[in-house]
């Protein structure tokens, strides 16, 4: 899936993710984010690694990016936390 748009002024893209302690986060310059904790790197990217499979969230140039836990859990166990990676934008004219 691709997402483009134009703004008219600066802010950021969030974009939720539901993350299992067992999950590898790592931002496209080596950073990791760990479980439950927040993260920040300038990057142009995001992998997460969910057992076999891997979700690769890229955007267009190096951005301070970060990833934070909330208190938000998912499923009986309790054990898949949501955490908001926020990616900043510039304006982008029509």
């Amino acid at each position: 899936m691709t997402a483009s748009y134009r703004a008219l002024r600066e802010g950021s893209d969030l974009i939720p993710l539901v993350v299992h302690p067992t999950d590898r986060v790592t931002f496209t310059d080596g950073t990791k984010a760990p479980y439950g904790s927040a993260a920040t790197a300038t990057a142009d990217g995001l992998t997460l690694r969910c057992g076999r499979t891997t979700v690769l969230i890229r955007w267009e140039v190096p951005r301070p990016a970060s990833l934070t836990a909330t208190p938000t859990t998912f499923l009986r166990d309790g054990a898949r936390r949501a955490h908001a990676l926020r990616i900043p934008h510039g304006a982008r004219s029509a």
